[in-house]
């Protein structure tokens, strides 16, 4: 029986991975093993960390920050897949794994939020949370689905994806800031 690691050495799992990702060259066999790790130590320590804020931090700000670095996270990727990486692959290793832990660590704070804020309204509302995101995963199982049956250049079909991720969030963060507005919110 293998023991594992205790939690208390989590964040030294996220650092190893940074030290690997900036000093050697990773092994492409385990690359999602190392987004894995960066992603989920960095959704647990910003979880941790809107507990702790969640009275002292106004839900507004933390909706609109997670939401302003998510999608500055993201045009920085659709701007990287045009980039020709094969000269420096470590580095774009070590972007990769950064980026998908600001994102990991933001959408936990925007999710947690959420879901705190929809507590304060009526019950049918937090059921159509919970469908929207499940249409969402739904939504884009199927879209992959048509990519892999239609497109030729993974190129082309990357940048259409992390575009509809910027325009999604662009139009995330317009109707969060038209939600004030509604009366029903208020």
């Amino acid at each position: 029986m293998a023991l594992s690691r205790p939690p208390s050495a989590c964040p030294f799992l996220l650092l190893r991975t940074l030290v690997l990702a900036f000093g050697a060259h990773p092994d492409p066999n385990y690359f999602e093993s190392y987004l894995t790790i960066a992603s989920t130590v960095s959704s647990m320590l910003c979880l941790m960390a809107n507990f702790l804020l969640v009275n002292r931090v106004p839900i507004r700000v933390r909706v609109l920050a997670s939401l302003t670095v998510m999608l500055a996270i993201f045009l920085v990727m659709t701007v990287l897949v045009k980039v020709d990486t094969s000269s420096w692959t470590s580095g774009f290793f070590a972007v990769t794994i950064i980026c998908m832990a600001i994102l990991s660590g933001t959408s936990t704070i925007f999710n947690s939020s959420v879901f705190g804020m929809t507590g304060s309204f009526p019950m049918r509302n937090s059921q159509a949370l919970i469908s929207g995101g499940a249409m969402g995963g739904t939504i884009s199982a199927v879209a992959l689905l048509v990519d892999l049956a239609a497109s030729s250049d993974v190129t082309d079909s990357t940048l259409a994806f992390f575009l509809t991720a910027d325009v999604f969030l662009g139009l995330c963060v317009g109707l969060y800031l038209l939600l004030s507005r509604l009366e029903y919110a208020r």
